[in-house]
């Protein structure tokens, strides 16, 4: 029982750890649309345009994101399956795992641009380097 929650103290302190957020990846539900049918067979029907933004109910509430482009598969559906068309420059501010997620896409050229655009809508995020 003492070692379960020596590991469990060692989880949580990791995770609080200063540089935690530079081994979160960022994971995104399917973006591929479809049905069951009668039979239990996936049909697919094609792919989401983009994805909602999800963002925290007080927008100038202080959060610290981080920020990287969104990784595409040939130029323009995201590597999860949702459909952005050209050109390919979707930028993603993210927090997850957290007690209020957020996830926030901008359409920006560099860095700079998608924090400005990102900034817009929540008015107090800063962002991880």
């Amino acid at each position: 029982m003492k070692t379960n929650q020596s590991s469990q103290q060692h989880r949580m302190s990791a995770a609080s750890h200063p540089h935690a957020h530079r081994n979160q990846k960022l994971k995104l539900p399917s973006g591929i649309t479809g049905f069951f049918n009668e039979a239990g067979r996936w049909i697919c029907t094609g792919s989401q345009f983009g994805r909602r933004d999800i963002l925290s109910t007080d927008p100038k509430e202080p959060c610290r994101l981080r920020l990287t482009r969104l990784p595409f598969i040939d130029g323009v559906y995201d590597r999860w399956g949702a459909y952005w068309g050209l050109p390919a420059n979707i930028w993603v501010g993210w927090n997850a795992p957290s007690e209020q997620d957020i996830l926030v896409f901008v359409r920006a050229n560099d860095r700079d641009a998608a924090k400005h655009l990102i900034g817009q809508k929540l008015t107090n995020a800063t962002f991880y380097r």
